[in-house]
């Protein structure tokens, strides 16, 4: 309507200062943790990070150049790299329930591109991981100019640094007056997109993940990017046999649910729909002491 078209005009005119009245910020909780990677840019002198007592890290070598990591728990070392954890992922061989889960024994392929809810930042020797879980339930959002890169799983922490390092944001005008004429997320719509409410911010699209390299930052798509654009048609014994391993997934990720210790009660929610009624048929054909 034009009343909304005028609001939106309006908006457009006044003077952006996230600075005025910034919402009041809530630190996410376990198993969840807020986390910054930034890359040609100094976190150090952020007053903001000091005050909620986040951990910054110089990580300064040939093959990643000028970074710091700043974290709520600081990186955490594995067998062949340091990660920083946020969220709950299932690998093959246990249930990990952020970053106090994590033992000196796991390896970086632990937490490549597993099923879970969750996002991280690997350390390793030649470059650095900035990745979600295998269906992107998590979220990464990151500003660059081309040449500063500031990545983060949290979009709040993300503003409230840029607002005190007193770099620009422009209105992404676009995407803003499309959102207000249909119901969207605020933040993304499309999986596959990277729009966000600033020119300056992007949504790390969840087929996608970022290397940090000696020759900058680089993305590049993940094992879900190829399955989702697979030209091939499944046979039906193909198709079949995914319907099994999906059954047996099912199963597998309840299973390691109702083994963990950080669990005394447990919960499902169920609509009715084909996904509610897998998972209702997976709970109660458990074998064993979780029947």
């Amino acid at each position: 309507s034009e009343k909304i078209r005028n609001k939106f005009k309006n908006f457009l005119q006044a003077d952006l200062n996230i600075d005025k009245t910034p919402n009041k910020f809530f630190e996410y909780k376990k198993p969840f943790q807020d986390f910054c990677v930034a890359v040609n840019f100094d976190l150090e002198p952020c007053g903001f990070l000091k005050m909620h007592g986040y951990i910054t890290e110089n990580i300064s070598n040939a093959f990643c150049g000028n970074v710091q990591i700043a974290s709520q728990t600081g990186l955490t070392e594995i067998i062949d790299a340091k990660i920083v954890l946020s969220g709950q992922l299932n690998t093959e061989e246990r249930f990990i329930f952020g970053q106090e889960d994590i033992k000196l024994s796991d390896t970086s392929e632990s937490f490549s591109e597993k099923l879970g809810g969750y996002s991280y930042c690997l350390l390793e020797n030649k470059k650095i991981t900035v990745a979600t879980d295998y269906f992107g339930l998590d979220s990464l959002f990151y500003y660059t100019d081309g040449n500063v890169f500031l990545f983060s799983n949290r979009y709040q922490l993300l503003l409230r640094i840029l607002s005190e390092c007193k770099l620009k944001l422009t209105v992404n005008e676009e995407y803003i007056s499309n959102s207000l004429f249909v119901l969207n997320h605020v933040y993304n719509d499309y999986l596959m997109d990277d729009n966000c409410l600033f020119n300056e911010i992007k949504v790390l699209p969840f087929a996608k993940k970022a290397y940090i390299k000696a020759d900058g930052v680089v993305f590049e798509n993940t094992e879900v990017y190829d399955v989702l654009n697979a030209e091939k048609e499944l046979t039906v014994e193909e198709y079949n046999a995914l319907v099994y391993q999906a059954r047996d997934e099912i199963i597998h990720n309840i299973k390691v649910v109702l083994d963990s210790k950080h669990f005394d009660h447990f919960s499902m929610d169920l609509t009715g729909g084909l996904d509610s009624r897998l998972s209702f048929a997976a709970a109660t054909n458990i074998e064993g002491e979780n029947k």
